[in-house]
């Protein structure tokens, strides 16, 4: 896959762990949410696949998430127009899925897609997050958007 962009965006990572691992996967030059290496670069455990996403557990979850699920697109996509009607028949199976085998009572989808530097991202590869606040945290779950914010000085 030959770009300029870089699939992955490590001025967003959340921990140091994470910052290592795109680091690595930048020097690579590879996504990590593409079949061929989500398994060794991609979040851990995969729950469910089916043709057109994977559900996944996420590997960094956002501090005060009780769950913090991916379902990530089998094909690298990074835009909504990319996607096929039938992929969307097949998330909302997923979503449905997650929540029956995880009891989900209240949680929140979303989704993020085109450039990761203003997204709020740190992958390229269309995906979306299912995430399930922890009603014991001591602080409100944040899910990032937009660039990162520029230091006042």
């Amino acid at each position: 896959m030959s770009r300029k962009k870089p699939l992955v965006f490590v001025e967003h990572s959340r921990s140091e762990n994470q910052r290592k691992k795109m680091e690595e996967i930048l020097e690579k030059g590879i996504c990590p949410f593409c079949p061929e290496f989500v398994d060794s670069f991609g979040p851990e455990k995969c729950i469910r696949k089916g043709q057109f996403w994977s559900l996944r557990e996420n590997s960094w979850p956002y501090k005060g998430a009780k769950l913090h699920l991916l379902v990530i697109h089998n094909t690298h996509v990074e835009i909504i127009p990319d996607l096929k009607k039938e992929a969307w028949l097949e998330l909302l199976e997923f979503v449905k899925h997650a929540e029956q085998i995880y009891k989900i009572k209240s949680g929140s989808l979303a989704i993020r897609f085109g450039e990761i530097g203003l997204n709020g991202s740190s992958v390229a590869h269309l995906h979306c997050h299912i995430i399930v606040p922890d009603t014991d945290a001591t602080e409100r779950l944040r899910f990032p958007m937009g660039p990162k914010q520029k230091k006042k000085s």
